[in-house]
């Protein structure tokens, strides 16, 4: 292994799992505002991990378990994801503007 396959790699990692753990974060804080700290943390490790895992069987299935399409789609699940979390109405939200619990 050269350095540059090793700062690639590290490109790639950056690119497949930065959108994927900004989503996680996304969606936990908009579905579960009160949780913090380490009890947030392993959720957010748990459903990524989740979702890294059903993403690559999903292209497995396909025999498309490379990366050229792993990367590329864990970039656009993520993005879509995060885009999706930051835009949509939280629970916690719309019940506090209808007064229920």
């Amino acid at each position: 292994m050269t350095l540059i396959r090793f700062g690639e790699g590290l490109v790639l990692m950056a690119i497949a799992f930065g959108p994927i753990g900004a989503a996680v974060f996304v969606w936990r804080a908009r579905l579960l505002p009160s949780w913090s700290g380490a009890p947030a943390r392993l959720l957010e490790v748990i459903v990524g991990l989740t979702a890294v895992l059903a993403i690559c069987e999903l292209l497995g299935t396909l025999f498309l378990f490379r990366i050229a399409a792993v990367v590329p789609a864990l970039a656009i699940t993520g993005t879509v994801g995060w885009y999706a979390g930051r835009r949509s109405t939280g629970i916690t939200e719309r019940r506090a503007r209808e007064g229920t619990r």
